[in-house]
């Protein structure tokens, strides 16, 4: 019987809670959206970089972001806050004599306002720079970006995960 009233209340409990989270704001909740590019191959001695910068309101996003390997490895992953003026840089050396497969992800949170730009950059040796792949979500917009305005990126709008 004891087991029974238990259940009750829990069940009950339950059904209160979805009821409170079913009404908060979708503005209230936590919206954000994943950038994930295709893989390229790097050479010993580049570096891979990802620089996320914020053109949009000053207020602080969270942005995290994740190198893969070919195997779906994570190899590398930076967190950090971005707002207007910090961008956040992560860094990747290719060494030793074997050329690396790799790919980026940057995850964004808490960025309904957020106007982020994500550029994949490879640094040579000699210091030049070649820009892989850009991604900007168009000023206006509080829906993530889409691939129409990112070629070469997925996005994935992380409400609807």
């Amino acid at each position: 019987m004891k087991f029974h009233r238990h259940l009750s209340a829990a069940i009950v409990g339950s059904a209160i809670l979805m009821a409170l989270a079913g009404s908060v704001p979708a503005a209230a909740q936590s919206a954000g959206f994943r950038m994930d590019t295709g893989l390229h191959t790097f050479t010993p001695g580049e570096t891979l970089r990802v620089l996320v910068n914020e053109l949009g309101p000053a207020s602080r996003i969270r942005v995290r972001i994740n190198i893969f390997d070919a195997q779906e490895q994570r190899v590398m992953s930076k967190a950090a806050d971005l707002k207007r003026g910090t961008p956040v840089t992560l860094e990747f050396p290719i060494v030793g004599t074997a050329t690396q497969t790799l790919r980026a992800q940057v995850v964004f949170t808490n960025a309904a306002e957020s106007v982020p730009i994500m550029t994949f950059e490879s640094i040579e040796l000699d210091l030049t720079v070649g820009t892989r792949v850009t991604c900007a979500k168009p000023l206006g917009r509080t829906d993530p970006p889409t691939s129409a305005f990112c070629p070469g990126v997925v996005i994935t709008n992380l409400a609807s995960v």
